[in-house]
This record gives C-alpha cells, structure tokens and sequence, in this order.
C-alpha cells in the first residue's frame, strides 16, 4: 500500500483496568462484584469467572454493565478474549455511556481481529470524554482502515485534524492514508499543510508530504517536498530512487538519472539499468544512455535491454549498430515491432 501503509494501533493496558463504581449497580449485582473482587485481586480469574457467570445464569433480571464488564476482565486475564467481547458487547448495550466498557471493549475487539467493533468503542469513548484529548479519535481512525472502511476512517480523520492542535507525523499519516483509501484529495492536501506548519524541521514530515502531493497527482510538489527530505537528511535509497521516479514523470529525466545513479551505484541490476538509461535517453544523453546497456547487456543481457539499446543507436543514427542490438534482443525473443525497426535499420545502413 500505499501506501499502508504500514499503520500501527495500540491500546494501551490502563483502558480496562478502571471500572465503574460498584456501588451503582443494584443489590445482588454489587454482592456479586463485592464477592468476586477478592479473587480477582488475588489473581483467581477462574473462580470469578465461575461466581460471576453463575449470578448471571440464575439471576438474569439483575444483569448489569458491570457485572458483564468485570466477568470479561477476568476473561481477558484468562485469554478469552472472545467471550470477554461477547459480553463486553452485551454491556454497551445495557449501558453504553460506560467510557469503561467501551474501552475494554476496544482492547478485547482487537485482540480477536474485531476491528470494526474496535473502531465503534474508540469513537464512543472519545466522545464520552472529547476532554482526554484526540489520541483515542486517532486510534479509532486506524481501527476503521483494518476495518477496511476507508470512507468512516476518512470521515474521522478529518474531524481529528479539526480538533488535533499539534498532531505528530505518525498520526498526519494516519489521515493521509484514509485520504488515499477513501479518494479524498482536499483532506489530504490538508494533512500536507498541518505537516509543513508544525514539522518543517522534520525529514519525515516531508517525506509525508510528498506522498499527500503524488496522491493528488502534484508530482513536481512532490519531487520538491523529497529533496526539501533530502536536505534535511540524506534521504532513503527507496526514497531517492522514488525521487528519481517523481522527477521522471515530471519532465526533468536528467534530474532523473542524477537521482538514479546515485541510489544504483555502478553496477545497477536489469531494472535499474532500464530506469537509468531510459532516463539518460529521455534527457538525449544517448551516450550516457548506452555506456548503461552496454555494460548490463554484457553481463545480464535480455531482449528488452538490447531493444532499449538498438533504441539509442536508432537516435543516434548508427544504424549499424543499432542493427546489431536488435538482432541480440530477436535472437532472445520473437517482436514485430523490433523486426520492423532492424529492416529499417538495415535499410538505412546501406
């Protein structure tokens, strides 16, 4: 992915260790949870679990948030992360302004790969409590993306930057991201703007502005946003030969090959050789261009490489030796198009 990029949700383990008051729960209920917190605190989640499912099944006009919130966190103790949701669902219906159970509910819903579930309890969470601050609104976001919702997770995001005073790079990718997926170009180009304001001293700021550019087509503000990276800090072999690829498709092929020669040293592979040169040809840097195949094509030959190198003796109009080439590349592998340019070359060269 993307772009996907590579995005990363934690939640962390003091979520679900803060329960609601017990006294709020109705008589047998809070016997039940009175009874049960000796052997929670003693680390008996078994036996808990036992006290507290049995209150349940021969009591079921006293169910209660906190009797389903507590028999899943000993559940969660026991690894059974899939019966604590089960519950923990259960009590967000019974009570869904518990902050508590929702994010309980949160960290079991990952735990089982839950992502969507995840993403409703975050965003319940946050909003029982907008005075925390973002942090939960953001995780929620990342939730909606392993969810494979795109459009919520970008619907989010765009609330996060209205309320996010200074978010950090990580969570600006975060928005990026769900722009990308959800096709929202205005919401990245936001994301770009907050990163420039608040991390121009940041090489990875930048860096994530010139994804938030090529992902609305803006290839030269993106080549711009990477050497801006680059003078920060040397940039990336990836990034660079990524620059090289920006710079390519933005008109500039010698500013290209520059790039590209750099990252691929003096000994480029199959690939790179092609990038190279392409880009040295594009620049009507033939000689340059062919010093490349020349070299890759007597060590690695293959039928695209001598076409790409009959290419640039074409442009050069020596027709001989791009005859030459384009025999090599036949002889590898049959084309019509190759066939045609050797009888013109051979046309021309007597």
């Amino acid at each position: 992915m993307l772009i996907l990029l590579t995005a990363v949700l934690t939640v962390a383990t003091a979520y679900a260790q803060s329960v609601d008051d017990p006294s709020r729960a109705p008589g047998r209920a809070r016997r039940a949870l009175a009874a049960t917190q000796k052997y929670r605190d003693a680390g008996d989640h078994e036996r808990a679990v036992a006290v507290l499912t049995e209150t349940l099944i021969d009591h079921p006009e006293n169910d209660h948030h906190l009797l389903r919130l507590h028999l899943a966190l000993s559940l969660r103790h026991l690894g059974r992360d899939a019966e604590a949701l089960e519950h923990l669902n259960l009590a967000a219906e019974l009570e869904p302004r518990s902050r508590d159970v929702q994010l309980t509910r949160a960290g079991a819903a990952l735990a089982t790969g839950a992502y969507g579930i995840a993403a409703v309890a975050l965003e319940a969470a946050w909003r029982l409590q907008p005075e925390e601050g973002p942090a939960l609104l953001h995780d929620a976001v990342v939730a909606r993306l392993l969810a494979d919702d795109a459009s919520g997770a970008a619907t989010l995001a765009d609330e996060f930057l209205d309320i996010a005073g200074q978010p950090n790079v990580e969570q600006l990718r975060t928005v990026l991201t769900a722009a990308v997926y959800a096709a929202m170009p205005a919401l990245a180009r936001r994301a770009a703007e907050r990163c420039i304001t608040i991390h121009a001293d940041d090489p990875e700021a930048w860096i994530l502005v010139s994804q938030a550019r090529q992902s609305v087509d803006d290839l030269t503000g993106a080549a711009a946003a990477l050497e801006a990276a680059d003078w920060l800090r040397p940039l990336s072999p990836a990034d660079r030969s990524r620059l090289g690829d920006l710079l390519f498709a933005a008109g500039v092929p010698a500013m290209a090959a520059a790039q590209y020669a750099e990252v691929f040293g003096t000994a480029p592979d199959g690939d790179q050789a092609e990038r190279l040169a392409s880009a040295w040809m594009a620049a009507h840097r033939y000689d340059d261009a062919a010093l490349v195949l020349q070299a890759i094509t007597s060590t690695s030959p293959n039928a695209r490489l001598w076409a790409l190198l009959g290419d640039v003796r074409l442009e050069q109009e020596r027709y001989a030796q791009a005859a030459a080439a384009y025999r090599s590349s036949l002889a590898l592998s049959s084309d019509d198009d190759i066939q045609a340019r050797l009888r013109h070359c051979e046309i021309m060269a007597e």
